[in-house]
């Protein structure tokens, strides 16, 4: 958790730093930026983000990173489109986090402080998680 003013794709490449085991990172359109696929790939992933449509990638004078091309491509064959299916199935959990009485909501008062926040929102999901897995009547081994 960060600041406002501290912008999505400096806390993505932040967290990069935390990545370890290599695969894919599924993102949406905000965290197309070359720098962020090169960053991806230093930690063993490649990015997946839809590109900004303006332009045909890869004909402007600004640097294109071959990894943000072959997300480009991948995206194009069905394989990538499949891989990228789940971004939406993740966004649609996460989604209805927010949607229910005890769900996320605005911060209290009270919860002020990272260390606070940060509790509060671990214990909004844990809640969350708990409904989800009643509602489908998923049971841990």
């Amino acid at each position: 958790m960060t600041p406002l003013n501290v912008g999505e794709k400096t806390v993505a490449c932040c967290l990069m730093t935390d990545l370890h085991y290599g695969g894919y990172l599924l993102a949406d359109g905000e965290y197309d930026a070359s720098y962020l696929y090169d960053r991806a790939f230093q930690h063993g992933y490649q990015l997946l983000a839809p590109y900004r449509k303006a332009k045909k990638p890869g004909c402007g004078k600004h640097y294109q990173s071959p990894h943000r091309l072959h997300s480009i491509e991948l995206l194009q064959h069905p394989y990538g489109q499949k891989l990228y299916q789940a971004r939406r199935e993740i966004e649609r959990d996460f989604g209805n986090a927010t949607s229910f009485g005890g769900g996320l909501a605005p911060l209290p008062a009270w919860v002020r402080g990272l260390p606070r926040v940060r509790t509060w929102v671990w214990a909004k999901l844990l809640i969350n998680a708990v409904r989800i897995l009643k509602h489908k009547d998923l049971h841990h081994p």
